[in-house]
C-alpha cells in the first residue's frame, strides 16, 4: 500500500468509532481437536482476535492456533482434559 504517510499521534482512538466484541463457541470432546472462527459484522474491520477455554477435568486443554481468518478470527484447541468443553473465539471489529 502506498500513499501518504499520516501524521504520527495524528488519529485519536476516540475518532475511530467504537469497537464491538463478537464470540463463538462451540464444544470439543475429550481427545479431540476442533477448531471454531468468528466473523466481524458487516461494515466493519477485524482489529484483533483471540480464543478460550473453560477449563475442566485435569486442565490439559492447549492452544493449537489463534490466527486471523478473512474478517475474523478462527481458534483451534486439543483437548485432552479427560472430559468434554467448550471453546470459543473473539473478534474485535471497528
Amino acid at each position: 500500500m502506498t500513499g501518504a504517510k499520516i501524521e504520527e499521534n495524528g488519529v485519536k482512538a476516540r475518532e475511530l468509532g467504537p469497537t464491538t466484541v463478537v464470540t463463538n463457541g462451540a464444544g470439543i470432546a475429550n481427545t479431540a481437536t476442533g477448531s471454531v472462527a468468528v466473523s466481524c459484522p458487516a461494515g466493519t474491520q477485524l482489529l484483533s482476535g483471540g480464543g478460550n477455554t473453560v477449563l475442566v477435568g485435569n486442565d490439559n486443554i492447549f492452544m493449537v492456533r489463534s490466527v486471523p481468518n478473512g474478517n475474523g478470527w478462527l481458534v483451534t484447541y486439543r483437548n485432552l482434559s479427560g472430559a468434554a468443553t467448550t471453546i470459543t473465539a473473539f473478534a474485535v471489529c471497528l
